[in-house]
């Protein structure tokens, strides 16, 4: 991914499997389901991408999340 758009105020609690990247939400944020989106942002970063932190209604679709991708799908 190239570039990240991040809904600032957004907290998707859940957790994201570290061998194949499933996602799993929960009700409730706690220690064990930390933040969707920001783990997501986290593996943008070590991959080289950019994060941008925006308010929802910068965001295309008025998602959570937006990408900007890095090579052609």
């Amino acid at each position: 991914m190239e570039t990240m758009l991040v809904d600032i105020d957004e907290v998707v609690p859940g957790t994201v499997d570290e061998t194949n990247g499933a996602i799993s939400f929960s009700k409730s944020a706690d220690a064990s389901n930390y933040g969707v989106v920001d783990e997501i942002a986290n593996r943008v970063i070590r991959s080289g991408g950019r994060i941008l932190g925006v308010r929802r209604a910068d965001i295309p679709g008025g998602k959570s999340l937006a990408a900007i991708l890095r090579y052609a799908m």
